[in-house]
């Protein structure tokens, strides 16, 4: 059992584990604990609210601690783990609240149920022999930075990581199969999740998402299948895009909330051709719509087509004023009628839209078709007043390719606006995914090649270039938008410039030329027309570029 216990315990003295000690020898206020090489399995619950205890080393041998071992030693800041170490299992360092740091053995195979949850663990990489990673097993381990998961990892446990709120961003290996429920809840400063390429993972749990405040872009894996669970992203506030997988059959849980519940940034949601079932309007029996549409910026949905009864009632509701679909129907019932209707006679808004759900050499190919029967479709608008180019501006991961077939010119991509007064670029700018980024450096060269060449001085034209250098170096949305909208407000600055000095100029000809006739010379400098910008603004500037 304990050693060194001579004349009663010292503080400082090291206590040793042996295969024979219970949880009774311990001493209350022990502070330092090496567990012997004998120890195969560390009892259960042995050092469970030692207070004071802040150091442990296990020799080699222990392959096995038990549930609860250091359950509540609050002033434990140091563990030395054997090499021949196999499991962690429930709570066994739970709400250990000075544990920063820890080095986990390369043979470590099962960390158990909460083993690691109320923590504060900085930094946490799992070997590559990890197996099962239990629920909750970081959970609110508020100060964690970052985490390497094992490569072969194949499910992500309820909870598991919920409240971990400093981690920004989660390597997810492309071997996991499910995601659980609150599985990343509560992760408010998680901003991107990308799952892309998990393409063996079926489900996701109910609110694995929920309360992630910083979320702003998620992809989801491909091959999903069944349902959209109840509160998948509820309370993602900045959430701006989302793809629903084309094996998803439904959206929503009869009688729960919807999986977008206070989603208050959502621009976008696409939906997959198939889908089967949208619980009256995706998300359950919902006796009062301005439930359903918490989204108020929503602005690029499309449903299909269904026969589900809505009582007259409800349908007759107005639309609140401070949702953006106010500004597509007055009511709920016309509301529908659109959304259903959305792309009739528009084939190619139809294409645009689901352009991600098809293989892309496929959409060049209709694309062209549309265009070499009826080019005008490119310039038509649909009931949102979007033109194939908004469409795809709002898609979760916009395609470079789409935007250099269809760009024709830099006024449908400037000035065409929505209905919500939005042009291509405006939706581009909220888009976070590296597709948007790359699509944005495009337009902007084009959109600068093409502007630039009408400006008179060569010192604006260079001093707008280095601009673009800035935008074409910008590596996240952020910084692409600050230098983006510095480079829209001076190439607007000197296109005025520019207008005012060639009004100044034509009116000081004419009145050189009347001044001029009749006579051999006339003083220039008299004949100068001093008119002013305040007078130019007010009349003459709202007549350029009328026909």
């Amino acid at each position: 059992m304990a050693a060194l216990v001579v004349g009663g315990f010292h503080p400082n003295w090291i206590f040793v584990v042996t295969a024979s000690t219970t949880r009774e020898q311990v001493p209350r206020h022990v502070r330092f604990v090496r567990v012997d090489g004998s120890v195969r399995v560390l009892p259960a619950n042995i050092f469970r609210s030692c207070k004071s205890l802040e150091e442990v080393i296990f020799e080699e041998g222990v392959r096995t601690i038990g549930e609860s071992a250091f359950d509540d030693c609050e002033s434990l800041t140091n563990v030395k783990f054997p090499f021949m170490l196999r499991e962690i299992p429930f709570h066994a360092f739970y709400d250990c609240t000075c544990l920063r740091s820890i080095d986990l053995p390369l043979g470590l195979e099962v960390i158990g149920e909460g083993a690691f949850a109320w923590t504060n663990l900085r930094h946490l990489q799992l070997p590559a022999t990890v197996k099962l990673f239990g629920p909750g097993a970081i959970k609110w381990c508020l100060q964690l930075e970052s985490i390497i998961l094992p490569p072969r990892l194949e499910v992500i446990e309820n909870q598991l990581f919920f409240g971990c709120g400093k981690v920004e961003e989660f390597d997810i290996p492309r071997t996991i199969k499910s995601i659980g429920g609150f599985a990343f809840g509560g992760c408010r400063a998680l901003k991107k999740m990308e799952l892309l390429h998990c393409t063996q993972c079926l489900t996701i749990g109910r609110l694995a998402f929920g309360h992630a405040l910083e979320l702003s872009w998620i992809t989801l894996p491909p091959n999903l299948e069944g349902s959209i669970e109840q509160g998948t992203f509820s309370s993602c506030s900045k959430l701006t895009h989302v793809r629903v997988p084309p094996k998803i059959t439904s959206i929503g849980c009869r009688g729960q909330c919807n999986p977008f519940e206070g989603c208050a940034s959502l621009l976008s949601l696409e939906l997959p051709e198939g889908l089967e079932k949208i619980e009256l309007l995706a998300f359950g029996e919902v006796e009062n719509w301005v439930d359903v549409f918490r989204w108020q910026a929503l602005v690029n949905l499309y449903l299909p087509p269904s026969e589900q009864v809505v009582s007259n009632e409800v349908l007759d509701e107005s639309i609140p004023e401070d949702f953006q679909l106010a500004k597509v129907a007055q009511n709920w019932g016309d509301l529908l009628t659109e959304l259903q209707h959305r792309f009739d006679d528009r084939p190619l808004h139809r294409i645009c839209y689901f352009h991600s759900y098809h293989p892309i050499n496929d959409t060049l190919q209709r694309i062209r078709d549309i265009l070499i029967e009826n080019p005008f479709d490119l310039i038509q608008t649909d009931a949102f007043g979007m033109t194939p180019l908004h469409i795809l501006a709002l898609a979760q991961t916009p395609r470079l390719e789409l935007f250099q077939m269809l760009f024709t010119s830099v006024d449908l991509i400037m000035s065409a606006k929505d209905r919500f007064g939005s042009i291509v670029l405006d939706y581009l700018g909220k888009n976070r995914s590296e597709g948007g980024l790359q699509v944005t450096r495009w337009l902007m060269q084009k959109i600068v090649e093409q502007r630039v060449a009408h400006l008179g001085l060569d010192r604006w034209k260079q001093e707008l270039l280095v601009l673009m250098e800035g935008v074409a170096k910008a590596d996240c949305p952020l910084v692409m938008n600050s230098e983006l909208q510095s480079l829209l407000d001076r190439l607007s600055k000197l296109e005025l410039f520019e207008a005012l000095s060639l009004v100044e100029l034509f009116l000081w000809r004419i009145r050189l030329s009347g001044n001029t006739s009749g006579r051999e010379s006339t003083d220039r400098e008299s004949c100068r027309v001093h008119c002013g910008i305040s007078i130019v603004v007010e009349n003459v500037l709202p007549f350029l570029g009328k026909e």
